[in-house]
């Protein structure tokens, strides 16, 4: 299960640091610099207002590149209706944590990202922050291809060994029905 940072995840965080007295003489922009998740802010049609840098990280595109395009024309075609729908449950007041998904990045590769988003109605804009969860997914994949083989020895395996005990058992039972024919077989020459 994934590292929960509170009830709100990294917006709750981000908040109770911005809410420090010592903060308050900190610019935002300095601490969502140095974020590794992007935060992100569109609007109800899904157009983009505002990424942080970690968005060119996670998704290829500089900040600059995505201003004003949607963000709905970046998600894979597969997982479109169910992002439309956690958008629309985020838009109806629900806080969205953990809801995963795959983006089309700049150079033509996936990224699988998860998200924790919440809407902001006096703005009317959705506030969300994408955590790369790309490598994480590579390595699960990765994994449950060396059981799959793993268990694919195993079988080959516990077959040669039945084999074995068959080959066995019939050797055996040939030696037996020898030795307790050897009589006749020996009065027959």
């Amino acid at each position: 299960m994934p590292h929960n940072k509170g009830a709100h995840g990294t917006m709750g965080l981000l908040g109770t640091l911005c809410a420090l007295p010592f903060m308050q003489s900190i610019p935002s922009e300095n601490v969502v610099d140095l974020l590794l998740d992007a935060v992100c802010v569109v609007h109800v049609d899904s157009t983009i207002e505002f990424v942080s840098p970690a968005f060119e990280r996670i998704f290829g595109y500089a900040p600059e590149e995505v201003i004003g395009k949607r963000m709905f024309d970046l998600v894979h075609p597969e997982d479109l209706a169910v992002t439309q729908s956690q958008a629309q449950r985020v838009m109806d007041g629900h806080l969205q944590l953990q809801f995963e998904n795959r983006y089309v990045r700049k150079d033509g590769s996936i990224a699988h990202v998860r998200w924790t988003a919440r809407w902001l109605p006096d703005k009317q804009r959705r506030l969300a922050v994408a955590h790369d969860i790309t490598e994480r997914k590579r390595l699960v994949a990765e994994l449950q291809r060396h059981r799959l083989h793993l268990e694919d020895l195993v079988q080959e395996r516990t077959r040669a060994l039945q084999d074995a005990v068959t080959a066995r058992t019939t050797s055996e039972h040939i030696l037996r029905s020898i030795t307790d024919n050897l009589p006749d077989i020996l009065a027959y020459w």
